[in-house]
């Protein structure tokens, strides 16, 4: 299932490989649950893992945002679930920990910050 994205991001011109990371991020960031959790199960392949650790330079840019906003206000526990594992996997790797500490501090103070729904803390405890 995952192989379609395996081709592209081992692509080596770097133009279809950036469309495909722009791709992912668009993805994450839908508000449509099958879109997103379709998008977020590439994670579970080991081999668009490794493929995405070796461009994570231009990634991780890319999807912190949409995968810090999206566990905090997506409305499908699933993909929150699924948001949650990847973050916690950037997090587990000292490469990545700072730069998603990063990314969430400045989705903080950003002025447009999301508002988090009342529901969520509890989808939270629900969750762990």
């Amino acid at each position: 299932e995952s192989d379609g994205a395996y081709i592209l991001l081992e692509e080596e011109n770097s133009a279809i490989r950036n469309m495909t990371l722009v791709r992912l991020a668009t993805s994450i960031s839908s508000d449509h649950s099958i879109v997103c959790e379709r998008t977020l199960i590439l994670w579970k392949s080991e081999k668009v893992v490794k493929l995405l650790a070796a461009c994570q330079d231009e990634l991780l840019p890319a999807i912190l945002k949409p995968l810090l906003l999206k566990s905090l206000v997506h409305w499908n526990a699933t993909a929150i679930r699924m948001t949650v594992n990847i973050l916690r996997m950037y997090l587990e790797d000292t490469k990545t920990s700072d730069q998603l500490v990063l990314a969430a501090n400045r989705i903080w103070n950003e002025a447009e910050a999301p508002e988090i729904p009342a529901t969520i803390p509890e989808t939270r405890s629900r969750l762990e």
